[in-house]
């Protein structure tokens, strides 16, 4: 559990969609691209395997998503330096989407008591006398707010605690 029974990887939800919806984009792209490209480069090319656009789009999915059936293959040298680039980004792709959701489901529990501890300690700085240091715990308060560590419910109900007690 996280800070006030809130994981702080749910503190920005919207980062992380960003991050699918742009890995999403750019590895389509490439897939069109690069299939478009090797159907050019293989067109007409003796023994080729890839001539028609349906098989190109297969084959650059299958190389996309590190699968790599066999049954379709570029023969040019054109066509495997179109093949190698699809592979990196495939490789690419797939650490970097199973890196966030490794670090999004393992790592925010180890998160949640640094955070838990920094809350509880700005609002005991609320506890001395009144009026003294308020702005500093509204700048910290805020500050975790920034950092993901305090959603804009905790934020709202501390914030609110902080100003009763000036």
């Amino acid at each position: 559990m996280g800070v006030l029974g809130a994981p702080p990887a749910r503190a920005k939800p919207r980062a992380w969609g960003r991050l699918l919806a742009s890995t999403g984009l750019v590895v389509a792209l490439a897939i069109l691209a690069l299939s478009a490209a090797v159907l050019k480069a293989e067109r007409g090319a003796p023994d080729a395997t890839i001539t028609s656009l349906p098989e190109a789009l297969w084959w650059a999915m299958t190389t996309t998503t590190t699968v790599g059936y066999g049954d379709l293959a570029p023969v040019t040298a054109d066509g495997r330096v179109y093949g190698s680039i699809l592979m990196v980004i495939g490789i690419g792709t797939m650490g970097t989407v199973t890196a966030a959701l490794a670090s999004r489901l393992f790592l925010a529990p180890e998160r949640a008591e640094p955070a838990a501890a920094e809350l509880g300690a700005a609002a005991r700085a609320g506890e001395g006398s009144a009026g003294a240091g308020a702005l500093d715990r509204l700048a910290r308060l805020g500050e975790l707010r920034e950092r993901g560590v305090v959603t804009d419910e905790e934020f709202a109900r501390k914030k609110a605690e902080l100003l009763e007690r000036v």
